[in-house]
């Protein structure tokens, strides 16, 4: 009877994956047709720019056509009138200045004609839309959603070592201040640098090298989307999108009409805090399909269960709230040993990491929000933390820290 049942079970599911294929299959044909669309629209204003430019030169060459022509039509009559004069010393005399100074006028007018010697029109192609898409491997990402058991750890982490990552570059002109962190897929550190408006990489938290590209304003927060691209939030209310190659270059932008803190990313969707009350669902394009008004006090860097659909959000007035699928604000977790909790992250097998930001710790918090046990104290060396990710492969904490400590250095605990 159980093996009748997974036979059937898996030939439903047989079905759905053949069915699921399809769709997959003609959402990346409809994704193919947007950019046409959209390439067509950049083609047709791409080509009014070249009919104006036409335009305005050929209205201006017309111009300059004419004047030439009148000035030759003035030549020609005082050319007319010095040979009329011919004989007559007085009339002649007459003619004689009218013609020097209509010369010297024609030369004035040519000499500024002569400045313009060219007429043609040039097309720069934006190479960082080609640069975009020669990144780019595939039109997104495909995944599957059969449900895999992870393997949940109830273990209290204890840290086995602790370095320390120097951060300040030699072109920094201030000391650094890093509100927001992430691993990329390949393991780089992403930092946004908030005083120094840059997006720092080490490309290895082992053995670090940094590079670092700069950004029209102030960077809050990064996640990264996929293993090409990263996006930050600015001061300015702007979600940044940078390009992750050999050498990080930001790309398009996303202005959005509320604050923008902290960031991060779950399938086709950015979720954007906006460090005041209130946690933002947007597409990729920037447009909101949900606001989530909760009393969320110093709403600040966001997590996701490893487990099922909710999102935890850290917030400076209460400590850690979760929220379901439905946006609905289900659980609340505060203690006074994360006093004004700010970073947050996941470790992959069902535990959170939390910083309070004046209590200078570190917690261990089931996804269930029952705590486990304080991971990393201030006799540890850690001061005002303000962002966390976990290197699961390993098994590094990584802790920013605020401009009230010493910044320009990130805490690495080594965990076991």
């Amino acid at each position: 009877m159980a093996m009748n049942e997974i036979k059937s079970s898996r030939e439903t599911l047989i079905q759905r994956l053949s069915k699921s294929k399809t769709e997959a299959e003609n959402e990346i044909r409809n994704v193919r047709m947007a950019m046409e669309t959209l390439l067509n629209s950049l083609e047709k204003e791409s080509l009014k720019e070249i009919e104006e430019q036409f335009r305005q030169m050929k209205l201006q060459l017309e111009e300059e056509k004419k004047g030439a022509e009148d000035e030759l039509d003035i030549l020609k009559q005082a050319e007319e009138g010095l040979v009329k004069a011919e004989g007559n010393r007085a009339q002649q005399f007459v003619s004689l200045k009218r013609a020097q100074n209509i010369i010297a006028q024609t030369k004035e007018m040519s000499r500024s004609l002569r400045l313009t010697n060219d007429a043609n029109i040039l097309f720069a192609p934006d190479s960082a839309i080609r640069y975009f898409l020669l990144n780019r491997k595939t039109l997104g990402s495909v995944n599957h959603d059969v449900a895999t058991q992870i393997k949940q750890r109830k273990a209290l982490y204890t840290i086995k070592a602790t370095r320390e990552l120097h951060i300040k570059m030699q072109n920094d002109e201030s000391s650094c201040w890093v509100h927001g962190s992430c691993l990329t897929e390949d393991g780089a550190l992403l930092m946004a640098d908030f005083n120094n408006d840059t997006l720092k990489r080490a490309n290895n938290v082992k053995n670090p090298l940094l590079d670092q590209c700069k950004l029209p304003d102030h960077p809050y927060s990064v996640c990264c989307l996929n293993k090409h691209e990263a996006a930050v939030t600015l001061l300015n209310n702007t979600v940044q999108f940078v390009s992750l190659a050999d050498k990080m270059t930001p790309t398009r932008q996303i202005k959005l009409t509320h604050y923008c803190f902290g960031i991060a990313c779950k399938g086709d969707k950015l979720y954007i805090t906006d460090n005041i009350n209130s946690l933002y669902i947007h597409d990729m394009t920037g447009n909101l399909l949900k606001k989530v008004l909760q009393n969320i006090p110093g709403s600040r860097h966001i997590a996701f269960s490893d487990t099922g659909n909710e999102t935890f959000v850290a917030c400076l007035g209460i400590g850690l709230i979760t929220i379901d699928v439905n946006a609905k604000h289900t659980n609340t977790y505060t203690a006074s040993d994360i006093s004004d909790s700010t970073g947050i992250c996941s470790d992959g097998r069902g535990n959170l990491f939390v910083c309070g930001f004046n209590s200078s710790t570190v917690v261990q918090i089931g996804q269930d929000l029952n705590k486990i046990g304080e991971i990393v104290k201030r006799s540890n060396g850690l001061k005002h933390p303000q962002s966390l990710c976990f290197d699961h492969r390993t098994s590094t904490l990584i802790v920013t820290q605020s401009h009230q400590s010493n910044s320009d250095i990130v805490k690495l605990f080594d965990l076991q």
